[in-house]
């Protein structure tokens, strides 16, 4: 009992620390909002014409879509401090090795998930707004309300980090034994056409947005399986 109540109290403990980090990068944000906003927006005020221009279309929407985009920027930059805090919380309970594979693990998951977000934000949602804002119908104005944009944005960002997550999937599964080495030589022509299909799903109708994404992903399993082999 007395060791379950220390077990929780050092969680909150970590917690906590994690949520006063994000509180106090979250406010120092928010005074940039407006900022922070039109570095979200960039990717597709590049793609507009001097007569084009993004609206708001509610009457509140100027002022919480750049706190928004103020917060979940503040927790873009905490997730490692929040990472941090969980991996000095289950440290202590871990064998020597698997201390080193965990803390390796985290590392690796967290560096690709801003490599793939990095990856949507300046190659992939330029080029989606290039398409997209070249194929409005003639008399069609390209003004995309900021609310929509935003929400659309953040999606398009998270559904890449965690697709570059890939890698540390497989790595996990085949040191779980859930997925062998041989699996995954079976398996190969089934992800990438899986990846094919993510890529139409996920970017504009043409063969270009579609390889920019089926193509990494099907690297990161690739990546995952070598760096799975040399590990085993």
């Amino acid at each position: 009992m007395k060791n379950s109540i220390a077990f929780l109290i050092e969680l909150r403990a970590r917690l906590l620390k994690a949520l006063i980090a994000w509180g106090i990068i979250a406010g120092i944000f928010t005074y940039f909002a407006n900022t922070i906003y039109e570095g979200f927006a960039l990717p597709i005020l590049h793609q507009l014409t001097p007569h084009e221009h993004l609206i708001a279309t509610a009457v509140t929407t100027p002022f919480f879509v750049p706190l928004e985009s103020a917060i979940v920027a503040s927790i873009y930059v905490c997730m490692p401090i929040l990472l941090y805090q969980l991996w000095q919380f289950i440290f202590p309970a871990l064998h020597r090795t698997e201390k080193k594979f965990i803390f390796y693990l985290i590392l690796s998951g967290t560096f690709l998930f801003y490599i793939g977000t990095l990856f949507a934000y300046f190659i992939v949602l330029p080029m989606m707004f290039r398409f997209l804002a070249h194929f409005s119908p003639a008399h069609v104005s390209f003004m995309p309300d900021i609310s929509t944009y935003f929400d659309f944005v953040t999606r398009m960002l998270l559904a890449f980090g965690f697709a570059f997550e890939l890698p540390i999937i497989i790595i996990t599964l085949i040191r779980l034994h859930i997925l062998s080495l041989e699996n995954c030589q079976q398996i190969r022509p089934y992800v990438i056409v899986g990846c094919f299909i993510l890529g139409m799903l996920l970017t504009p109708p043409d063969v270009l947005s579609q390889t920019l994404l089926a193509v990494p992903m099907w690297g990161l399993f690739e990546l995952g399986v070598f760096v799975a082999k040399k590990i085993s």
